[in-house]
């Protein structure tokens, strides 16, 4: 999962989690982030994944992008990495997870284990009788 903090604008201080990708960031009201900040295009960048190349930031159409200060069309993203579309920066980010319950894979366990320590005390007792 992906997270985009949202650091200078009206909207600063935001989170967006991504749960899915590729995204669209942009001012339309069909981008999944939609940023209303002076500068901004309708459909001003595209945040994709691949295996090959990780995270990649596209911008669409004439528009630009600046990651951690320098001009781009398009860039590879890092933890951590500073976006600005026009007047808008924010922070890309990757989102913490969470563990899924390991309750009943840890009774299964203990259950094997005291079922094997059952059988080896019984054998013991079949043993020195």
């Amino acid at each position: 999962m992906v997270q985009l903090n949202l650091l200078s604008g009206p909207q600063a201080g935001a989170r967006w989690v991504a749960r899915r990708l590729p995204i669209c960031l942009g001012r339309s009201s069909t981008a999944q982030i939609q940023l209303d900040a002076p500068g901004v295009w309708d459909e001003h960048a595209r945040l994709d994944f691949t295996p090959q190349e990780d995270f990649r930031l596209r911008a669409l159409g004439d528009g630009f992008l600046a990651v951690n200060g320098e001009l781009v069309r398009d860039a590879l993203l890092r933890n951590g990495d500073r976006i600005r579309l026009g007047s808008a920066e924010l922070q890309f980010w990757l989102a913490e997870t969470r563990q899924r319950p390991l309750w009943w894979r840890e009774g299964l366990a203990w259950m094997g284990i005291v079922l094997f320590t059952s059988g080896q005390l019984a054998l013991l007792y079949w043993l020195l009788r």
